[in-house]
């Protein structure tokens, strides 16, 4: 599933879970600040307006968070120690299971493993039961909290969101997995309002009914090569020309590349290891760069093919998140 589907298309949106979510809880918040800004713009800023109509409607709203600003107001503040979601959300699955609050036919119906899953929850793999008592010595919030939230969650419509901050950690995939895990054990993920959901509040095209509108663009012809590498081991390819790779589960030969011709992104702005890609770049014998910047990717090419800017040219904007689109006029002449 490609992330725009997984991020917009596939998730609550706003209206439906005005509609229908009564209890909210924010792992990381839901920040009105970061719902200002989107890949591509925002036109309509909606996310702080749908809060308010959350409160109105009841809901209850839930900010799970070091920071009291991370979500809108009124929403209850339950500060926990920075890094310590996870095992907030094991406290929580532990009362369901102790409390036989979980839907067992959904997770049976819907989901493998689980199994494995409570074993290590009540403390038969490693001796270590996640009780609320237990979860509460490590994030900061009290067992009966947490005790009494899993009963809520389990009575009512609840959707569970994860910021994308909390990724920016170490173990930083472990509260996504666990999420899921969570809303799978209240049964309620595919259910209107409810089940999980990732990076509400972190731009603000999350949660927006999608408008697909067409995009008016050029014929970009057939690529005749299927070949291709995964673009973080653009430096492995360079350097081990010939050399086997495994990639989902399939095996390749890295191809002996003597040109590189770069359209469009700045390696040397992301990549992992900028000594090792300085090295590898030095392998092709041209390398040709379509940059309007003086990047260090256009600073270490052979031959720099200027392209122009969007105030250089006139043009069509559309954001593949947005339902608008726009006449952009040419401000500067080439």
């Amino acid at each position: 599933m490609n992330f725009l589907k997984l991020m917009y298309a596939a998730q609550n949106m706003w209206p439906m879970i005005a509609a229908n979510t009564q209890t909210l809880v924010m792992f990381g918040g839901i920040n009105p600040k970061n719902s200002q800004v989107s890949m591509g713009g925002v036109t309509r800023h909606e996310t702080s307006n749908w809060f308010k109509t959350f409160e109105r409607s009841g809901m209850r709203l839930l900010n799970i968070s070091p920071q009291a600003g991370d979500a809108s107001q009124p929403s209850e503040w339950l500060p926990i120690i920075p890094g310590t979601d996870t095992a907030l959300m094991l406290g929580l699955a532990h009362t369901l299971v102790l409390e036989e609050l979980l839907d067992r036919e959904f997770l049976d119906r819907c989901t493998t493993g689980y199994e494995r899953f409570e074993g290590y929850l009540l403390g038969k793999a490693d001796g270590q039961a996640k009780t609320a008592a237990w979860a509460a010595g490590i994030c900061g919030v009290p067992a009966t909290t947490i005790q009494d939230l899993a009963r809520q969650m389990a009575a009512s419509r609840t959707l569970i969101t994860v910021a994308w901050s909390l990724q920016r950690a170490q173990h930083g995939e472990q509260p996504y997995w666990m999420a899921a895990t969570l809303a799978a054990m209240l049964g309620q993920i595919g259910l209107p309002g409810g089940g999980v959901g990732y990076g509400y509040g972190a731009i603000g095209g999350i949660g927006v009914p999608l408008k697909r509108l067409p995009r008016p663009s050029l014929s970009r012809g057939h690529n005749a090569v299927s070949d291709f590498i995964p673009v973080a081991r653009i430096a492995d390819m360079l350097l081990n020309p010939g050399q086997p790779y495994s990639f989902n589960g399939n095996q390749s030969s890295y191809p002996d590349i003597r040109l590189v011709y770069w359209c469009g992104g700045n390696p040397f702005h992301h990549h992992q290891d900028l000594n090792r890609l300085r090295e590898a770049w030095k392998q092709p014998e041209t390398v040709i760069v379509h940059e309007p910047w003086w990047t260090a990717t256009a600073k270490h090419s052979d031959i720099v093919f200027p392209a122009t800017t969007p105030y250089e040219r006139e043009d069509i904007a559309r954001s593949a998140t947005d339902s608008f689109l726009f006449h952009m006029p040419e401000l500067i002449p080439r």
